[in-house]
């Protein structure tokens, strides 16, 4: 059974239950011997009946010794019990797995030379990971007990933990390239596979150390044509990351590498041309030319895939040294009917559109069906495109869908846009027709000439008088009436068919505008002479600043009573 813990709290002990054996240890006496090993008290004493006593994660007296690095603790305690060099704690570690991968050197050293004690040799006993403590050291970087390991015993270098990682591939992975060296080096027979099917060609590819690919490739020329879980060789990596040297080295060893395929069909070039990695295309276009040629599970060629990725400086290496040798790549049709051309437009690729638009070549139902594409899918305001109005493909088909898509969404955007401006218009219209009413009603109390004794106006027996008074009072119900449709126009666009309430709020303060220069204009006439010359020249320069006024109005006439909905409604 699992370790349990109950507590006496007149005697302050723990019965311990451990597998099938119960005993009653003195709790504070435990507490005080695992902090004496902790902090490497002198007054250490071994005492028999908490030497066998583990902790939460199994580990006993030793592995905490084993911890600190405190050898001369963990002489007592060896000299006491040496079977605890082989016990495992919950995750099946030894002490010198511990001393290995925290790397305490000298612990390490010591726990080897207690081989009088091993019926097994404590190098080769390995956790629940089936790993040894040289996996431990080599994953920590710890090259000064992973060298006494191997020294100890050099199969350690041929085995392989619960995921399939050797020792060697181990360090690779973490970049331990002088341990690795170190393996490569001093063992003739290693083991350089490592997890997922990848071997140290993989992991190096990854990590990028040109040099020690060299060393690897001489003693192990297979590893370089192996492919892992996905069917991914080590070229493939170095595509993928854009290594250059790297694409060079394996080619110059393989050319046919270039041609090999993964698990998704897809070649050295597909992956680069994916990326983007414009000189790695380069190199693989110029040496492995029939790469272009190669079609992934989709049916996909290197073209696709940087159409689809927009990548307009890797479109350029197909045609900068054989402009016509690839011509036909782009009119290859996918799975689903697309060619490079469809694929670029779906994905709105626009600058690597007109470049492939440039360099096109197709019969006239293939064109027909790309510019239906390109009418369905591409923003108007970047590639101008007559729709023919015709059947397409099923590659047409499917990128009308996506055009749909994309057209609803920039619609939808259009809309939020549009009703922020309308509602920045009427926030501005609301400020001026709310002067313009504020001015006329004053205007209506302070009449020009004043009035009489009986509140009469003195001048309202003049016509210019009376026209004052018409423009004033226009200029008043227009501008209130704008402020009303201003507060009324989201219920009035919603309950009547009026496109744009707002606008014709806005007419409306236009006219209110009008009428105040005329009140204004009639009312200096009110007050001047019969044969003044200032009337007229107000009513000269009136003209121009009117037919700014009214021209909005003619134009905006359509929109008033359209049967459209207001985008923001």
């Amino acid at each position: 059974m699992g370790k349990t813990c109950s507590m006496d709290p007149e005697k302050g002990f723990h019965e311990v239950h451990i597998e099938d054996n119960i005993e009653v240890i003195p709790c504070k006496r435990k507490i005080e011997l695992y902090n004496a090993v902790v902090e490497e008290r002198e007054d250490f004493t071994v005492e028999a009946e908490v030497l066998r006593e583990v902790t939460s994660t199994k580990n006993t007296i030793l592995h905490v010794a084993a911890k600190s690095g405190n050898m001369k603790i963990a002489k007592k305690i060896i000299d006491f019990d040496p079977s605890l060099l082989h016990e495992h704690n919950s995750k099946g570690d030894t002490p010198l797995h511990i001393a290995a991968s925290l790397g305490h050197l000298d612990m390490t050293n010591f726990l080897l030379s207690q081989h009088q004690h091993m019926t097994v040799p404590l190098v080769m006993i390995t956790n629940e990971s089936n790993e040894t403590a040289l996996h431990g050291a080599v994953r920590n970087g710890h090259k000064k007990i992973a060298k006494k390991l191997i020294e100890k015993d050099p199969s350690l270098t041929s085995l392989r933990n619960k995921d399939g990682e050797s020792p060697l591939f181990i360090a690779v992975d973490r970049g331990f390239f002088d341990i690795a060296e170190y393996i490569l080096d001093n063992k003739e027979c290693c083991e350089y596979r490592g997890s997922k099917g990848r071997n140290i060609l993989h992991a190096a590819a990854i990590r990028l150390d040109e040099k020690f690919m060299e060393k690897v490739m001489d003693k192990f020329p297979k590893a370089i044509t192996e492919e892992d879980d996905f069917g991914w060789t080590p070229l493939h990596y170095a595509a993928h990351f854009g290594e250059e040297e790297l694409v060079k080295l394996f080619l110059n060893r393989d050319i046919f590498l270039a041609y090999k395929q993964n698990n998704e069909g897809m070649c050295a070039l597909h992956i680069s041309a994916k990326k983007g990695h414009v000189d790695v295309m380069g190199m693989f276009i110029e040496r492995c030319p029939y790469t272009c040629q190669l079609f992934d599970k989709s049916h996909r060629t290197a073209l696709h895939l940087v159409a689809e990725s927009g990548h307009t400086k890797a479109l350029k290496i197909f045609f900068k040294n054989r402009k016509f040798a690839f011509r036909d790549l782009m009119n290859e049709q996918d799975d689903e009917g697309n060619t490079p051309f469809h694929i670029a437009a779906a994905n709105r690729h626009y600058a690597l559109l007109m470049s492939l638009a440039d360099r096109i070549i197709m019969s006239n139902l293939e064109r027909h069906n790309v510019l239906w594409s390109l009418d369905t899918m591409v923003d108007r305001q970047t590639i101008k495109v007559k729709n023919p109005k015709a059947e397409g493909t099923g590659a047409a088909n499917s990128s009308e869908e996506n055009g749909k898509k994309d057209k609803e969404d920039d619609n939808k955007k259009a809309k939020e846009e549009k009703k922020d401006d309308i509602k920045d218009l009427a926030n501005f219209n609301l400020v001026v027709a709310t002067i313009i009413a504020t001015v006329t009603f004053a205007a209506a109390f302070q009449v020009p000439g004043g009035t009489g004794g009986d509140g009469l106006a003195n001048l309202r027996e003049k016509g210019t008088f009376v026209k004052f008074l018409i423009y004033d009072s226009l200029a008043f119900g227009f501008s209130a009436v704008s402020i009303f449709a201003n507060f009324a126009y989201p219920f009035l666009a919603k309950a009547t068919r009026i496109t744009y309430p707002i606008m014709f709020s806005l007419v409306l303060t236009e006219f209110s505008l009008i009428c105040l220069v005329l009140a204004f204009i009639e009312g200096t006439r009110s007050v001047l002479t019969e044969n003044s010359w200032l009337p007229e020249v107000v009513y000269a320069s009136l003209f121009p600043i009117s037919f700014f006024l009214v021209r909005p109005i003619i134009v905006r006439k359509t929109f008033l009573f359209s049967s459209r909905k207001l985008p923001c409604t």
